[in-house]
């Protein structure tokens, strides 16, 4: 019996493109197996988070991935809200808030460079005479 047949699957240059994409799905889903046993116990915290974050990195995963398979596994765990899965699939994401009331910050701007300005001038008059 010849191993030829075992080597050919082996060799990555005989596979082709499909080794790197079969690896690409491997870390997926091995990344998504630790989620699902980081989420055992609970919702993950922010350090635990990032922690498997930056390991996703180490699997060529990227970070907009890994925060998606992370969010998908929570999901599934039912530790998200079905109304942020809602908002998410609609696309009613809140949007930053933005300040809504421009002339009190100009106000408070300008009061503190009128201070500044103030001081200054205090400053050099003081020099005058000293």
């Amino acid at each position: 019996m010849s191993d030829k047949p075992l080597e050919k699957l082996m060799n990555p240059a005989v596979v082709g493109e499909n080794s790197a994409d079969t690896r690409r799905a491997a870390n997926r889903r091995l990344f998504r197996e630790m989620v699902k046993d980081e989420t055992e116990e609970g919702p993950l915290n922010l350090s635990r988070r990032r922690a498997l974050v930056r390991f996703a990195r180490r699997l060529a995963i990227q970070s907009a991935e890994a925060k998606l398979i992370i969010r998908g596994v929570e999901f599934e765990r039912g530790f998200v809200p079905a109304e942020t899965v809602l908002e998410l699939m609609r696309g009613d994401t809140p949007q930053r808030s933005a300040p809504k009331d421009l002339e009190a910050g100009f106000r408070i701007g300008f009061y503190v460079l009128l201070t500044l300005l103030y001081c200054l001038l205090i400053r050099w008059v003081i020099g005058l005479i000293f």
